[in-house]
């Protein structure tokens, strides 16, 4: 067999790209620095291996329709802002959606609560975590088609079978009852059957949560579930939108 056949049946038949593109690029070194066959078969291993976890990363971030692609790396940590370098490279590791935990990021108009939700949710994917994305506002409008259609128990697991949620811009309309239903059940959920979880950024105060939730038990056990479970960050400082101006 010749090594444009071997090369197409590694690439088309196999399904090996990584691999394939690997030993295109041996085969075009000069014949004197070529490594020996046991290391090439590892090089052309491990290039199968990181093109697989290349080709995974790049669906997880699609699927996770995040608004933006914000590497951890441009995310501004300042005293003015409230966020050490310490709290980023904590949550960087992604350990609290290991244990379930989730996470609340308060603060201005402005003060880069959505780019910050974002490069954690994309640190999340790169660390092969599923994620998906949702304005509230987007959010409570598929739950209402959901329930209107019957399909409210599927969204729901469905939206379970993620690691991370992140939920942006809660409080910034009234919320309805199959919304408020659905949070209550996601974070039951999380504790009890998955490891599920949450990232909330909202302009409401924390303070003000239950007001806006509506008191009942049933805000009670989501505040009780959420609270007592979360990392809690206010950003403070200029909005971002004037610095970039």
């Amino acid at each position: 067999m010749n090594t444009e056949a071997t090369l197409y049946q590694l690439e088309n038949q196999l399904k090996l790209k990584g691999m394939a593109n690997k030993m295109k690029a041996i085969i075009e070194m000069p014949c004197q620095t070529r490594p020996s066959l046991e290391i090439a078969l590892a090089e052309m291993i491990e290039a199968e291996l990181q093109h697989r976890k290349n080709s995974r990363t790049e669906k997880l971030l699609k699927a996770s329709k995040l608004r933006f692609k914000t590497p951890l790396e441009e995310i501004i940590c300042s005293t003015e802002r409230n966020l050490s370098k310490e709290t980023l490279c904590t949550l960087a590791s992604c350990d609290y959606i290991k244990y379930g935990r989730h996470i609340i990021i308060t603060g201005k108009a402005g003060c880069g609560k959505t780019w910050l939700s974002c490069a954690l949710g994309r640190q999340a994917c790169l660390l092969g975590y599923k994620v998906i994305f949702y304005n509230m506002i987007k959010f409570s409008e598929d739950i209402t088609a959901a329930a209107l259609t019957g399909g409210y128990l599927r969204f729901i697991e469905k939206l379970m079978r993620n690691n991370l949620i992140i939920l942006d811009d809660f409080g910034l309309r009234a919320i309805d009852e199959n919304t408020r239903l659905a949070l209550y059940q996601l974070l039951d959920g999380s504790r009890e059957n998955y490891k599920i979880s949450i990232i909330f950024t909202s302009q409401l105060p924390m303070e003000d949560w239950y007001d806006y939730l509506t008191a009942g038990s049933q805000t009670e056990s989501i505040l009780d579930r959420l609270f007592c479970s979360a990392n809690k960050i206010k950003l403070t400082g200029k909005s971002l939108r004037l610095l970039q101006k």
